[in-house]
């Protein structure tokens, strides 16, 4: 199931831009005392975070630049497609950023990262690669994948290296939260298995 958003929209609030990233939307709202004011919320297509692991225990992770950005070290992903479920959009941005497929995608999380933005992100562990043709990255990207140790991720050795604010996010949780903790590495040795 999505994550529910943590601003609720009413039926009546109208679309003031819309992008190609982000819709925002403004209406407004009565407020405890009696009066009103304008409330404004932004909208945008879902996305989903993939960490690949190799049979050797390490995690795939995108060094990607784009025009007028600069490298960075982040999860393989990108935004859910209309038709398509976080899985599927999962295993498409795997295919398209990493040349990859996977007979084991696990959910590791799923949550609305902002208030201000309806935004629901999921987050995948990747077990069972295999090589696929070729990677198909957008012609605004380019991408290298680097590994590091799983351990070392899982024990939260290499937050700093990583500029992603949702995966950050989550191994924040992890490190103070030891029902969190638990979560990700279940859903890690799911996914990763000495099988492969």
């Amino acid at each position: 199931m999505r994550p529910e958003a943590l601003t609720r929209r009413p039926a009546d609030a109208r679309v003031v831009h819309d992008g190609p990233i982000f819709k925002a939307w403004q209406w407004e709202q009565r407020l405890f005392d009696g009066s009103s004011r304008r409330y404004e919320v932004l909208t945008r297509r879902d996305t989903v975070l993939v960490l690949p692991v190799t049979p050797d225990r390490q995690v795939l992770l995108a060094s990607e630049r784009q025009p007028g950005v600069r490298e960075r070290l982040h999860t393989i992903g990108g935004r859910i497609e209309d038709g398509e479920t976080p899985e599927d959009a999962a295993a498409r941005e795997l295919g398209e950023e990493a040349a990859l497929s996977a007979s084991r995608l696990v959910l590791w999380a799923a949550w609305q990262p902002l208030s201000k933005i309806d935004w629901a992100v999921y987050l995948y562990w990747a077990g069972g690669l295999s090589d696929t043709a070729t990677a198909g990255a957008d012609p605004g990207e380019m991408i290298h994948l680097l590994s590091l140790p799983a351990d070392d991720l899982l024990r939260f050795r290499e937050v700093g290296r990583i500029q992603d604010m949702e995966l950050e996010y989550r191994l924040g949780r992890a490190s103070m939260l030891e029902e969190e903790r638990a979560i990700m590495e279940d859903t890690f040795h799911r996914a990763w298995r000495d099988d492969a």
